[in-house]
């Protein structure tokens, strides 16, 4: 198994660890506004039905 490496900072500030974010962190994160964006779009389709 390969030892991770220390990801990189966006700012090179020796008191600020603000990191890049990894492809997989974007993934989820467009994953989960998937989700809430059908949530509210099935609430409204239910609420035109008068359910």
């Amino acid at each position: 198994m390969k030892a991770d490496k220390k990801p990189e900072k966006i700012f090179k500030h020796p008191d600020w660890e603000i990191y890049w974010p990894k492809r997989i962190t974007w993934v989820g994160f467009l994953i989960a506004w998937v989700v809430v964006l059908l949530t509210i779009a099935i609430t409204m389709f239910l609420a035109r039905l008068g359910a």
